[in-house]
């Protein structure tokens, strides 16, 4: 990611696309054990919407806490494949505004073939062309309305008081690749109690560990900061393991009066090795 990224700096260009799969721990462990690392190395990082479904915020949320931390205003959502030809424009800006709400703030709509001939009429539809009867009139009218939304939330700075420290390295423990069912308690663990913050209209960014280590601190008035985000409040989901330096900046937050929430019981392992935290 990093070789990519540097090579378009030098040539101008501006690198963006998703990561497979973003939407939980496990799908993540499949193809690149954690995307949020990734994201740094993007000009406009990005994620995939497929289908339907809005059940989940760890896509939008992950990619937009990256966002926030390393000072990325564009955050791209490639989306609505796989809806179906029965989808509907309400449908659609349902799954586009979650997103958003969540952390994404420019619309890539998939997709627009030149063609339906043959088999292209079945790959991931719904497709945004003349072929497809409402767009030939309200298009324009959709695509305008995510524009400006987008421009004003990429001009903007969520307030963001809460920090959640992200679990990814916790799934390395139980995951094997041709088995997800050890590996299933943690991963919906930690999707359920993220829904519940969301429940409860509570704002909060992810802490990825890879990241904390290279940008984050506790500051002055005892917050963590990460990049050019700061906390006041630190939410442990259901986790067993973090990293020495998260450890080290998580006694210092506390020692400094910092406030921490515990989802789930205390992570007993510490790189790894099994470790009593004596706070």
């Amino acid at each position: 990611a990093r070789k990519l990224y540097e090579w378009c700096d030098r040539n101008g260009l501006q690198l963006t696309g998703h990561y497979i799969e973003e939407r939980s721990l496990f799908e993540q462990m499949i193809c690149c054990a954690g995307c949020s690392p990734l994201y740094e190395y993007e000009h406009i990082p990005a994620i995939d919407w497929l289908r339907r479904d809005v059940l989940d915020e760890i896509a939008p949320k992950q990619v937009g806490s990256v966002a926030a931390q390393l000072g990325k205003k564009l955050v791209l959502t490639e989306s609505f494949a796989a809806c179906g030809w029965s989808v509907t424009p309400r449908e659609l800006k349902r799954i586009a505004e979650y997103q958003y709400v969540h952390g994404v703030n420019l619309l890539c709509g998939h997709l627009t073939p030149y063609s339906e001939y043959g088999q292209r009429k079945r790959d991931y539809p719904a497709h945004f062309s003349e072929m497809n009867p409402w767009c030939k009139k309200y298009f324009k009218d959709f695509n305008d309305y995510f524009s400006a939304l987008g421009e004003r939330l990429s001009e903007s700075k969520e307030v963001v008081d809460v920090g959640v420290l992200h679990p990814m390295r916790s799934i390395y423990f139980v995951f094997k690749r041709n088995d997800f069912h050890d590996a299933m308690p943690l991963n919906n663990a930690f999707s359920q109690q993220m829904e519940l913050l969301g429940d409860k209209q509570i704002p909060h960014h992810y802490l990825d560990e890879t990241l904390l280590e290279k940008y984050g601190s506790i500051t002055e008035d005892g917050r963590i900061r990460l990049g050019e985000c700061c906390y006041k409040y630190l939410i442990l989901p259901t986790m067993y393991t973090m990293g020495k330096f998260t450890e080290k900046l998580l006694k210092e937050f506390v020692d400094k009066g910092g406030k921490v929430l515990l989802l789930g019981e205390k992570p007993t392992y510490l790189e790894g090795q099994p470790f009593d935290y004596p706070y």
